[in-house]
């Protein structure tokens, strides 16, 4: 015999909430980007995953503009091995930077990526490692960020990318800024 228990319409709303908060569809919560799969599936591309609380904080258009700093990578590293790198970015664009530790939601960080040379294929996707701003970023002003790389285990013909993020945004990759990319060889 199956039992049936009656469960009172507001526990089925807050059940419904939830399902709806996890899909994304209802805002009940802290917004979370949910950004779309490569097209041959590998997660490149992925956009911020950084939660935040309180009212979202949007940059205009004209804010997503970055001037890459010279940087040279040695011409080869071992696999697995670990190399600190001096980023430099200028803000090109028309409003400061948000920087943790501003009280600012929403902050812009730096991140980098491994791609084969050969395919573009991403090999090491941005994940977590993120490079914090000590301050916010005014427009025509320079940093250099301090970042390590970690070379891929396998030898072969790599791409690094950096890129900046938005959190919870975008990538400034997908608001129109040029990629970085540094060819490394690796082994």
């Amino acid at each position: 015999m199956t039992h049936l228990s009656i469960v009172p319409a507001a526990c089925w709303t807050a059940r419904v909430l939830l399902v709806a908060a996890l899909l994304g569809s209802v805002g009940c919560g802290p917004e979370r980007l949910s950004p779309p799969a490569s097209k041959d599936g590998s997660g490149a591309g992925q956009a911020p995953d950084r939660p935040a609380s309180g009212p979202r904080r949007d940059l205009p258009a004209s804010a997503y503009r970055v001037e890459w700093m010279p940087l040279e990578l040695p011409a080869r590293l071992q696999p697995g091995a670990d190399l600190d790198v001096q980023v430099g970015v200028r803000n090109e664009g028309s409003d400061p930077w948000p920087a943790t530790g501003q009280g600012e939601l929403y902050v812009v960080r730096l991140a980098h990526r491994w791609l084969r040379a050969r395919d573009g294929q991403v090999v090491v996707d941005y994940g977590d490692q993120r490079v914090e701003f000590s301050a916010p970023l005014p427009p025509g002003q320079s940093v250099m960020l301090s970042d390590t790389l970690h070379a891929p285990s396998k030898p072969g013909d790599y791409l690094v990318q950096f890129d900046l993020v938005h959190e919870g945004v975008a990538w400034f990759e997908q608001r129109g800024v040029p990629k970085r990319l540094l060819p490394v060889k690796v082994g």
